[in-house]
């Protein structure tokens, strides 16, 4: 579950309870999400809902996308699967091909029409650092055992907030993954699609051991992305 200032996002996991229990590997979650949903809407809470793309609810996302529109609310999928912090590779074998991945987030083609809108206004600017996100500029996260991090998926860099002040955390520790700049050799340094692939060091420290080098699958993500919304700069 997300909140943002405008709406509260809720993750659906399957739109059957043998999927979404299986998924979350707790009985009667789908039922309780459901309720809760149906719960919230009914104080009139802007609700939205989004699904992670896995290998297990794959089947199901048609049927995800109709729950959403019965409730009339908008809907999500990310197909990015990481690590845990604790260093479990085995939720990789989860991951759905990128292409698989890809011909789902483009399936409906009001996605398609608004991502290309979106690239028309927005271009990111060219840069060389590490972390050009939001990530220790406008967004932190604190953990409840009260460690201040640039955000949830980063986790190399933390402050404990029991011990010293807020000020002091962010401006002597979180802020200082502004200063740091891609390596030399990395192949995001001049690639221009990093709003295209999921570009995040922290997944790819998660995943490889390191922020300088990108994950494979996220790589190929953007470039399939890239050539759904501009078919004309890929030979299409």
């Amino acid at each position: 579950m997300s909140l943002f200032a405008d709406h509260l996002e809720i993750t659906l996991y399957g739109a059957s309870a043998a999927t979404h229990d299986r998924v979350t590997g707790v009985q009667g979650s789908y039922e309780r999400c459901r309720q809760g949903i149906e719960m919230l809407l009914s104080t009139g809470v802007n609700v939205a809902l989004k699904s992670v793309l896995l290998s297990l609810n794959e089947h199901e996302f048609s049927a995800m996308e109709k729950i959403a529109q019965d409730y009339g609310v908008e809907f999500r999928l990310d197909a990015a699967l990481f690590p845990s912090f604790a260093g479990d590779r085995s939720i990789l074998d989860l991951r759905v091909s990128p292409e698989r991945a890809v011909a789902r987030e483009f399936a409906n083609p009001e996605v398609l029409k608004e991502s290309r809108e979106f690239l028309k206004r927005f271009r990111p600017s060219e840069t060389d650092s590490l972390y050009p996100c939001s990530a220790g500029t406008t967004v932190f996260h604190v953990d409840p055992y009260g460690y201040l991090f640039p955000c949830l998926m980063v986790r190399k860099y933390s402050y404990p907030l029991l011990s010293g002040s807020f000020q002091q955390g962010w401006n002597e520790t979180i802020a200082s993954i502004k200063k740091m700049k891609l390596s030399a050799d990395s192949k995001c340094r001049d690639c221009g699609q990093k709003m295209l692939c999921g570009y995040c060091p922290g997944f790819f420290e998660m995943e490889n051991g390191t922020e300088q080098v990108q994950s494979p699958y996220v790589c190929a993500l953007g470039k399939l992305r890239s050539a759904m919304i501009n078919p004309e700069l890929c030979g299409g």
